[in-house]
């Protein structure tokens, strides 16, 4: 699933547009999805390739039925993501054993989310990029 598609959930916005504001309400209803307990796996299908978008568009969903917390989207990208591609074993979680690929961000997205802040998550800025164990990108270092 791509929570990307929430920024056309908005009233005005395109599924408004061409669903009528009934049915806008009624799509990507990720809440009831996991209420459910569907496991959920995220992707971008580079719209764009950034997954705090995601998380923030998740989050910040028009309605209850579409919404997520940040832990729900970030499992969706990570655990779920691998669930799907039935890798679960490998990936997905920071295990002994897995492969690490992970991100240090500037700022925790949980925090914003608890301070009402949560439409500010898409502009947190990664600071490190760590790909099997190895820093790949350090923005102090540019």
């Amino acid at each position: 699933m791509q929570p990307n598609f929430h920024r056309w959930a908005a009233a005005g916005g395109l599924y408004d547009q061409r669903l009528g504001d009934d049915r806008r309400r009624r799509t990507n209803r990720l809440r009831r999805l996991v209420d459910a307990g569907v496991p959920l796996a995220f992707g971008s299908d580079c719209m764009p390739l950034d997954p705090l978008l995601g998380v923030h568009h998740a989050v910040t969903a028009p309605t209850a039925a579409q919404r997520l917390t940040v832990t729900e989207a970030l499992r969706a990208y990570t655990h779920g993501a691998a669930y799907a591609g039935f890798d679960e074993d490998r990936l997905g979680t920071i295990e002994v054993g897995k492969r690490a690929d992970l991100v240090v961000l500037e700022a925790s997205p949980w925090e914003r989310e608890r301070e009402q802040e949560a439409d500010r998550i898409d502009e947190i800025d990664v600071t490190k990029t760590v790909v099997d164990g190895e820093i790949v990108f350090d923005r102090d270092d540019r």
